[in-house]
């Protein structure tokens, strides 16, 4: 049911790969991978276990636009997405979009993306970690354009993080927020 694989080198990261791409993982419904290296993370992550993943954690990897294209995950509760870098907001948004069940998002010090927006009918958690930037490209906006059953908003952010509430009626909660944090409902 459950997988933790981690690869720190070019030979974990291919056993790693092997693993994932394994007919025993066909019905896996936990998995968190965790590459100690920028590395792009390997197709076979999302292709045959997919149908049947619940939550997803993924960290330190790049995820790019041909990746993304064509997921699925029709049982997605979590996902979360630590030291990530996604080429594009397009791409992010496209992420999210085929988790049509997701009930909470963790979005930790992910690069590559500007706005994050958020449409959703299911999600209830929203968790956001913005470290410093430097010349990387950071999330700076976050819009909830609808999320009827958003009831938890949470922030750690060291940039400005500017949030965007349009359709929220369930929100109950907003965690931890900076001074650099604007909030707009």
């Amino acid at each position: 049911r459950r997988l933790h694989a981690w690869a720190d080198d070019e030979a974990s990261y291919d056993a790693v790969e092997k693993c994932l791409s394994s007919p025993a993982l066909d019905k896996i419904q936990e998995l968190e991978v965790d590459f100690d290296f920028e590395t792009a993370v390997p197709a076979s992550l999302f292709s045959s276990s997919s149908p049947t993943l619940r939550v997803v954690d993924i960290e330190r990897c790049k995820i790019s636009d041909a990746t993304v294209h064509g997921l699925h995950f029709p049982m997605l509760k979590l996902l979360g997405l630590t030291s990530v870098e996604i080429m594009s907001d397009c791409s992010f948004n496209n992420l999210l979009a085929c988790c049509p069940i997701l009930d909470r998002l963790h979005v930790f010090d992910t690069e590559g993306v500007n706005c994050l927006r958020i449409n959703s009918l299911s999600i209830r958690r929203i968790g956001v970690l913005n470290a410093s930037g430097g010349d990387r490209i950071i999330l700076d906006q976050l819009i909830i354009e609808s999320a009827p059953s958003l009831t938890l908003l949470h922030f750690d952010d060291f940039n400005d993080l500017h949030v965007s509430v349009l359709i929220a009626p369930k929100l109950e909660n907003l965690g931890f927020c900076t001074k650099s944090t604007s909030i707009v409902f």
